[in-house]
């Protein structure tokens, strides 16, 4: 089979672009320090690459989600600790309520006491977020939790709906708590109860050992354990909330970084394999432009 000279040039010329564009390549990988510049240099790197890349992007969200909600869990929990504490004096106000040997004047100083302390935990209760939104009233975020009604009545205002955040593939936890579900579920709550119980000791005419009185005495303080109970049930839930956040904190960290170890071994430049070929492409780049040279040379003239 005869090989044409027009063939040759062809030949040649194909070789030289080749080697050219092989060595541009590798050049622009150098310069860039990376192997996967664009999805041709490496068509199934590139999409294991892509597919690790948006495996992280959900990873950074989740993170971002989980310190949000720990930030959030963490204002309620200082809430909650703080009603607790609010409640703890509540309750030895009302054990010394019931001391026989009180003057009237003496439970009448108990009360102006307790509605003090009844503001205290209205205040907790209908605190706000960094972005003035009530952090205890469900999806009524704009909406105090607790107010007076136009009979005078405490009054629970929010809903009971609790928001749900994804920290991870089919993981949620929930982001808020509701003063509907810790102070109002049960048959009495204690902002109306400590209503009554200040009347009662503001009554000149009651004192203990009344029926009224101990009637008064004994829900009062029922109420008041309750609602504690009903805190520290929060509280622990809170707890376990955080707790299970921090699990899946330390998780994705740990894909975090094997998705980016994974990603450099796809991308990332090995400086001294691209360098030896750097050197190859030019050697092959170089004979191919001496031998094309030689080529146009040839002549039939050279021989006569």
């Amino acid at each position: 089979m005869r090989v044409s000279m027009q063939q040759m040039h062809r030949l040649n010329l194909s070789s030289m672009q080749m080697n050219q564009a092989n060595y541009g390549k590798v050049l622009q990988q150098m310069s860039t320090g990376k192997k996967l510049n664009v999805p041709s240099d490496d068509p199934l790197g590139a999409v294991q690459s892509l597919s690790l890349q948006r495996e992280q992007s959900s990873l950074n969200q989740y993170m971002s989600n989980i310190s949000s909600l720990r930030m959030s869990l963490s204002r309620s929990e200082s809430s909650l600790d703080n009603m607790n504490n609010v409640l703890y004096r509540v309750r030895d106000l009302t054990l010394q309520g019931n001391n026989g040997s009180l003057t009237h004047e003496d439970r009448k100083g108990l009360a102006a006491e307790l509605r003090v302390l009844q503001d205290s935990l209205v205040e907790h209760v209908n605190t706000k977020d960094e972005k003035g939104k009530y952090i205890y009233s469900g999806n009524e975020v704009n909406t105090p939790p607790v107010e007076r009604d136009a009979n005078g009545n405490w009054v629970y205002q929010g809903d009971l709906a609790q928001r749900d955040v994804p920290v991870g593939e089919g993981n949620w936890i929930p982001g808020n708590d509701t003063a509907g579900a810790v102070f109002f579920s049960g048959g009495s709550d204690i902002f109306n109860e400590l209503d009554n119980w200040i009347a009662v000791l503001e009554d000149p005419n009651l004192a203990p050992g009344d029926p009224a009185f101990e009637a008064a005495f004994n829900s009062a303080l029922g109420t008041v354990d309750s609602t504690m109970s009903s805190i520290g049930q929060t509280m622990t839930e809170l707890g376990g909330r955080q707790q299970a956040m921090d699990l899946l904190e330390t998780a994705h960290q740990d894909i975090g970084m094997f998705n980016q170890e994974l990603i450099g071994e796809i991308e990332n430049l090995d400086y001294a394999e691209a360098s030896l070929a750097l050197a190859t492409y030019l050697t092959a780049l170089q004979a191919t432009q001496q031998s094309y040279v030689k080529i146009n040379q040839l002549s039939l003239f050279n021989h006569l």
